[in-house]
């Protein structure tokens, strides 16, 4: 029988997971503040895992068995591989309309199993105690969620309905609609983010338009999370590259400062500061919740549903092993001040 199986994309592990709960996540997390984004050197501190192929993998919650460079717009760059769904044509995937609303068929397992964000990152954005959130391309709301408190309010704007449907269900105040269509109706804002999304949004006019609904002063940042290299990459690689090799779940460096979307912030001459940062954390998940999350990305979900299946069995085998896998992530925000 499967290891997994697909009514509902859910995934379960063939082993016992009670070392690790769902909800046990991240939360390490030191942030970097420049320009450009700043660079980390990792000591490789692992003993060799044979894989496929006569490769050797790196068992260590800090292996560097597989760390090809990478800008932020590369293969698989940015909010990358395992989190997100940005790849080498990324200044223009916000023109791919069917995989950016391919989510919505999995909403549900999407808030399940994709990660949230480090409570540094969530402090910084906090700091000038902004007393109105705008969330752009806000899914379901797992950014929204740690921005709301007393005295604050928060707008989401998601164009998919399903993935709408499971923010408001959770609290979360949801107008449906593109945001580069959405009127805000002459409504400004303190603080807009966008999370694990910009890349879906036409950078010209959404430039335009956060520049339009920020207040004076107020702030817009947008972040995404990123894997760094752990044996668990290499596993998933090696089964990907047997089973369904148009798929890249690899691991990219985005330490470079060649990053397009600041650029683009910089030189639309809207803003006062266009600025950089890292976060880094680690995130603790069971076998199942890493196959669950591979189960939500874009890419996955333009498989045949053979091909799926064999994909998460594959991986599921792999990785299972290894729990609890402890994950090293990086958190990568863009943040731009509005004029005054």
């Amino acid at each position: 029988m499967s290891a997994t199986h697909e009514a509902g994309f859910d995934v379960t592990s063939p082993r016992t997971s009670s070392q690790v709960a769902p909800a046990e996540r991240q939360r390490s997390a030191r942030a970097v503040t420049s320009s450009v984004s700043a660079s980390r050197s990792t000591e490789p501190l692992c003993r060799g895992v044979e894989l496929a192929g006569g490769r050797t993998g790196c068992r260590a919650e800090w292996g560097l068995s597989r760390f090809r460079p990478g800008r932020l717009n590369g293969s698989c760059a940015g909010a990358a591989c395992l989190d997100d769904d940005m790849d080498a044509a990324s200044e223009e995937m916000h023109k791919d309309r069917g995989r950016a609303e391919s989510f919505g068929a999995v909403a549900e397992q999407y808030e399940r199993y994709r990660p949230a964000y480090p409570a540094d990152l969530v402090a910084d954005l906090l700091a000038t105690d902004p007393r109105s959130v705008l969330d752009i391309g806000a899914g379901t709301g797992k950014a929204s969620r740690l921005l709301v408190g007393p005295g604050r309010s928060l707008l989401a704007v998601e164009p998919d309905p399903a993935m709408a449907a499971v923010a408001r269900s959770l609290g979360i105040d949801v107008e449906v609609s593109a945001f580069e269509t959405w009127s805000p109706h002459g409504r400004t804002f303190d603080l807009v983010v966008c999370a694990q999304a910009w890349h879906w949004v036409d950078p010209v006019a959404g430039a335009a338009k956060v520049a339009e609904v920020l207040a004076p002063g107020g702030v817009f940042a947008c972040f995404w999370n990123y894997p760094m290299p752990h044996l668990a990459h290499d596993l998933t690689d090696d089964v990907q590259r047997r089973i369904a090799p148009a798929c890249d779940f690899g691991v990219v460096d985005v330490r470079s400062s060649d990053d397009p979307y600041a650029a683009q912030l910089r030189d639309s001459g809207q803003f006062a500061e266009v600025t950089t940062r890292r976060y880094e954390w680690t995130e603790t998940l069971t076998a199942a919740d890493w196959v669950g999350r591979i189960a939500t990305r874009s890419d996955y979900l333009r498989l045949p549903p053979e091909q799926r299946r064999d994909l998460l069995d594959g991986v599921l085998a792999a990785v299972a092993p290894y729990e609890p896998l402890v994950l090293p992530f990086g958190t990568y925000a863009i943040v731009a001040t509005a004029r005054a």
